[in-house]
């Protein structure tokens, strides 16, 4: 039930963005597996007044070793340069699964159901940053940021100009910038799979 009324709440002000005086901006990624395509990625930002929505929907339809068929939606709403909000929804061969992190009562409350994996931990840190983020802002002077899938804290490391180091739990994914503009990322999950921008 946490979930679906965070989704209509996020229905409700996107339904917002509509009206005059928002700015949208929208990118296309190839997700790739040993250099061959996999799947693609949308990324959408809107921003009215003080409050900024992103939106990820990443499609995976490939066979590695077994088939498998994702679609991966993850919304998250800042109120200025504070983060709300993150809710995502996985779908997949193996079932569907969901995180809630949500800033209440002056902490973030967390509710994932993952595959092998349940967090209800709370998050008594105040955020600036989610992994959404990174597809449009390069984290520059920003340390940690949110595993929206985890519900837990992430820790970022810059290596060196427009490289870093995104560490979820042991898992380091990797963040290339150019001119400020996202380039590519390498992530590590259950496998490792690169998300490129399509005009690179």
């Amino acid at each position: 039930m946490k979930t679906y009324l965070g989704i209509v709440f996020l229905f409700l002000v996107t339904l917002g963005y509509s009206q005059p005086g928002s700015i949208s901006n929208t990118k296309y990624f190839d997700i790739k597996w040993a250099g061959v395509k996999i799947g693609e990625l949308k990324a959408t930002r809107i921003r009215k007044d003080s409050i900024t929505w992103y939106g990820l929907e990443s499609k995976v339809k490939a066979w590695l070793v077994v088939s498998i068929e994702m679609l991966h939606r993850i919304e998250t709403v800042y109120h200025g340069k504070r983060l709300f909000s993150s809710n995502s929804v996985s779908t997949t061969n193996s079932g569907t699964y969901s995180s809630s992190v949500v800033w209440k009562n002056g902490y973030y409350q967390t509710d994932v159901d993952s595959y092998k994996y349940k967090n209800t931990s709370p998050i008594h840190e105040m955020l600036e940053c989610s992994i959404a983020r990174f597809y449009f802002d390069e984290p520059l002077n920003i340390t940690k940021t949110l595993a929206d899938a985890h519900g837990t804290l992430a820790s970022v490391k810059r290596v060196n100009a427009g490289n870093y180091e995104v560490d979820s739990q042991g898992s380091i994914s990797k963040y290339l910038y150019k001119d400020g503009n996202f380039v590519r990322a390498s992530i590590s999950n259950v496998v490792r799979y690169d998300v490129v921008a399509q005009n690179e």
